[in-house]
């Protein structure tokens, strides 16, 4: 069986596509699906070259090493990812909103063991409903089904953002013979704000003072997005448990 870093054709699995509601769209001005966009032609790319310094820059460190051996993979059987120069990217649908507090976006980081995962009634326990500047539109008290609060004393005060990027249309890469409409899903994640340690936030009361200076202090169009997944090749590249 052909192993690529790319689904040829399809999805590998089932996938889960929950589409931003009109709240969580404010986070993401025109701006941000635009240069998703340009990061996926620029990714198809690099696969199809492949080009090295550009996979290293726009993947995450467990992605990057997967695809890498794939592609290697791939030369040995003397096979090569051709890219349809006609192929053009769209603006991509974003979907699957998620914020992680308490890990790093580099999944090697990720090295604590006793990191305790708060569940959304535990997070609406300690959270006030108005513990954020309701100018962002995104109201967490409200719905928290895509936050993820991880606690550990040696767990960093990151805030962390991921959104799936799906494109739809003719598919840009293939092992020879064209493959049609596709649809692809890259999993775009940041680094919101680095608050320091989660030392100097301890208590229910300053996990709500966190999460709130986390929303004052993130400019989404600023930050630095990696693609951390491609086609659920890693199963969301869970933050916790990763090897590389």
């Amino acid at each position: 069986m052909i192993r690529a870093p790319w689904a040829l054709g399809q999805l590998r699995a089932p996938f889960h596509l929950k589409p931003l509601s009109p709240p969580d769209l404010s986070l993401f001005p025109s701006p941000l699906p635009a240069l998703f966009q340009s990061t996926y032609t620029h990714l198809v790319a690099a696969l199809s070259q492949p080009h090295q310094p550009y996979l290293i820059k726009s993947l995450e460190g467990r992605l990057y090493h997967t695809v890498l051996d794939m592609l290697i993979a791939l030369e040995r059987k003397g096979l090569t990812l051709s890219l349809d120069k006609a192929w053009e990217a769209g603006l991509p649908e974003l979907c699957n909103l998620q914020i992680h507090m308490g890990v790093h976006l580099q999944r090697k980081l990720n090295t604590f063991r006793d990191s305790q995962v708060l569940n959304v009634e535990q997070i609406k326990a300690a959270l006030s409903p108005e513990h954020l500047d309701k100018s962002t539109g995104l109201d967490l008290a409200q719905d928290l089904s895509h936050v993820w609060v991880y606690l550990s004393p040696a767990a960093p005060a990151k805030v962390l953002y991921s959104v799936d990027a799906v494109f739809r249309g003719k598919g840009p890469l293939s092992l020879g013979t064209p493959t049609g409409e596709e649809e692809h899903v890259l999993r775009f994640e940041c680094l919101g704000a680095d608050l320091g340690n989660q030392s100097d936030w301890e208590g229910t009361d300053s996990l709500a003072a966190l999460l709130a200076q986390a929303e004052r202090d993130t400019d989404l169009t600023q930050a630095a997005w990696e693609v951390v997944d491609i086609d659920h090749l890693l199963a969301g590249n869970p933050h916790l448990g990763s090897k590389n």
